[in-house]
């Protein structure tokens, strides 16, 4: 669920320019069904930029400097469709998003998977406050984005959106920037930037830090007089460009249509001193077509008996 703080909701709905600032903060594992997609026959491209606000004066408590000093990891993303989840608050997380939010591990979770349609990778922050950015495809059957990028350092601390629509009333989003606070993979129980790794046995739940929650003073995220934390960084999508395909192909139609035809031993053809046979054949077939010849021959023209001619008479 997204909570708009400058357009409600309602209003967002029909609109197909569109430019807010969103506050994410909560998702629910049981999505309402689609109003109404977009048309697959549509292929589209955005570019997400993410913009980081990290920084001492925006979150002096704790603010590493040095070894490592604030920084963020790469950006991993994927567009799909609704049967794929990235991750989700209120659950536990996968051993992907573990291993990426722990130490930065990101083969796991850059794995092809059900329901993706692409998968793309932005470059690190090298500081608290920047930005970087990458451009993927949507189209009607795969609409929806998730990513998120890893505080460093943090004990499992990342940002990220799960399952954003971007498709609104059968219609592309032109334009959207939310705005995201950090969140805890509940796998280590840290409660600052560098605390030393104590793993979370059993393992919990996903959930969203706040200026008052974790509610424990040595936390480094902990600002109990403020009502909420200063935005940490913004997702913006910006949509670029769409293309019409030409034809709509069902894989799964072409599946059972098309077999996959394995070839035995004796339907096989040896190619080995190909061209050695080739060349005793011509020459057999050379030699009996010079035999037939010779017996045509032989039939159609019967022997002959010559006589020599008569001496020349000499004259006197």
């Amino acid at each position: 669920r997204y909570q708009c703080s400058q357009v409600p909701v309602s209003d967002m709905l029909p609109v197909v320019a569109v430019l807010l600032f969103v506050t994410l903060a909560s998702s629910n594992s049981t999505q309402p069904p689609d109003p109404q997609p977009c048309p697959p026959e549509k292929l589209t491209t955005y570019r997400v930029v993410l913009h980081t606000f990290w920084t001492r004066d925006l979150f002096p408590k704790h603010y590493p400097e040095w070894r490592p000093p604030a920084q963020w990891s790469k950006l991993i993303g994927k567009s799909h469709s609704r049967s794929y989840s990235l991750f989700r608050l209120g659950q536990k997380a996968s051993p992907g998003v573990k291993a990426f939010s722990e130490i930065g591990r990101g083969d796991l979770l850059e794995a092809p998977g059900p329901g993706v349609f692409d998968e793309f990778v932005a470059p690190a922050i090298p500081t608290g406050a920047g930005r970087t950015e990458a451009q993927f495809f949507v189209d009607g059957n795969h609409s929806r984005v998730s990513l998120m990028s890893r505080i460093i350092p943090s004990p499992d601390w990342f940002i990220g959106i799960d399952s954003f629509n971007l498709c609104v009333d059968g219609n592309w989003l032109d334009t959207i920037t939310i705005e995201v606070d950090p969140l805890d993979a509940g796998t280590d129980n840290g409660f600052t930037f560098t605390a030393p790794n104590w793993a979370t046995s059993p393992q919990g739940v996903i959930y969203r830090i706040t200026s008052r929650y974790p509610s424990h003073p040595a936390g480094s995220f902990y600002y109990p007089y403020l009502k909420r934390l200063p935005p940490i960084a913004t997702f913006q999508f910006i949509k670029t460009r769409e293309y019409e395909l030409n034809e709509v192909f069902h894989h799964s139609e072409d599946d059972k249509r098309y077999d996959l035809v394995n070839l035995d031993q004796s339907n096989t053809i040896s190619v080995i001193n190909s061209n050695n046979d080739i060349q005793l054949e011509m020459e057999a077939e050379r030699r009996e077509q010079e035999m037939r010849l010779q017996q045509q021959l032989a039939t159609k023209l019967p022997s002959a008996t010559l006589t020599p001619p008569p001496p020349l008479a000499l004259a006197p």
